[in-house]
């Protein structure tokens, strides 16, 4: 019955159904498996938490009810019991130290960047020989203003781990830094670097593709997204990263193709929506563009992107009525927004106030 109820999107019912099979068999991994899919599924998060905390009782070893309990936590506001089961998870496995690497980037982006700059420098001084660690730190210093600081780190973890997987995905994440800090000869080094051991590696692929990106350089973009693609065929960041470097290669069509896999394969992928309605707009498609986005703006209605680009897609076609202080709005409620102020300057160029616009973009520079 729970395949019927499930089929019928009668979720309530299907949740009961499970929920009668696990009292009956509260060691069954699979029945609390299906019932922690049907409550993430109604976005019942407290009850996704409980069960988290029932399937690693049933089976320590298996991370990804940590990472699900994680997850739970976090979307509830509650960070400090999502840090805590983050902790629980290395207490359990104390040598597996990519989990603490998850834990000083989640305290990063919850609890600021001094506190986890801390715990990692705690967790070097217990493991100083684990590449993982320094490149934990490393990452924490590229983002601040310790870039200087950052590049030793970098290239003291590539020096002291050159034939071994950390040095590997230390020239990657060197690499990535340069590519951000507009350094593309030097990143390029890197990342040749490793596909001369490698010439799978799809994260140096990536990169290549994006420094091809940079340079303007559409061919070799799409042939190492391509190329991505050809070992990981459903990798959802390697298709819009193909749909992009399309885009520039003005291939509309392949563009649109290429997220249209993503719009079958990951409904809920939202980023991508917003992409293809640019792209839908763009080739003057507008009531699809127009559909793209308000199934984006359903799911999530602040959605700044999409709020953005359905600004955009009025402004193409002199819906130009109210939509000053429709912007205004928007940006009032984000006034960070660069994205939402690009849209301000386009409407101000559009309706022919330079002199506005060009006070906007003082503000955005």
């Amino acid at each position: 019955m729970y395949k019927v109820y499930k089929v019928q999107n009668r979720l309530t019912l299907a949740v009961d159904t499970i929920n009668a099979a696990v009292k009956k068999n509260p060691a069954d991994e699979k029945l609390r498996n299906l019932l922690l899919k049907l409550y993430y599924e109604k976005k019942d998060f407290e009850k996704v938490a409980l069960q988290s905390k029932a399937l690693i009782k049933l089976n320590p070893d298996e991370t990804r009810y940590d990472q699900i309990l994680v997850n739970a936590y976090t979307l509830m506001g509650e960070k400090v019991k999502a840090r805590d089961a983050l902790e629980a998870k290395i207490k359990r496995h104390p040598k597996v130290h990519k989990h603490k690497q998850h834990l000083v980037n989640f305290i990063d982006r919850h609890f600021g960047h001094d506190e986890a700059l801390a715990k990692v420098d705690k967790y070097i001084k217990l493991y100083p020989n684990v590449s993982e660690l320094s490149l934990a730190k490393a990452g924490l210093l590229s983002k601040s203003k310790k870039k200087l600081e950052a590049e030793r780190l970098y290239k003291k973890i590539i020096d002291e781990h050159s034939q071994t997987p950390g040095g590997i995905a230390a020239r990657i994440q060197y690499a990535e830094f340069l590519l951000n800090n507009e350094r593309l000869v030097d990143a390029s080094k890197q990342i040749s670097v490793v596909l001369k051991k490698n010439p799978r590696d799809t994260d140096a692929l990536t990169l290549r593709g994006r420094v091809a990106y940079k340079n303007n350089d559409a061919q070799k973009a799409i042939l190492s997204f391509q190329s991505v693609l050809s070992y990981k065929h459903n990798s959802i960041s390697a298709m819009k990263n193909l749909a992009l470097a399309y885009e520039i290669n003005n291939d509309f069509s392949l563009a649109k193709s290429t997220l249209n896999r993503i719009d079958k394969q990951v409904k809920q992928d939202l980023q991508g929506a917003v992409m293809l309605a640019r792209l839908h707009r763009d080739s003057k498609d507008y009531e699809k563009a127009r559909a793209m986005l308000n199934r984006v703006l359903t799911v999530k209605p602040n959605d700044e992107r999409a709020i953005a680009e359905l600004f955009n897609l009025q402004i193409q076609t002199k819906e130009l009525k109210g939509l000053e202080s429709e912007i205004k709005e928007a940006i009032q409620k984000k006034p960070e927004s660069k994205i939402l102020k690009r849209v301000f300057i386009r409407y101000y160029m559009s309706t022919k106030q330079y002199d506005t616009s060009v006070a906007v973009f003082s503000d955005v520079a």
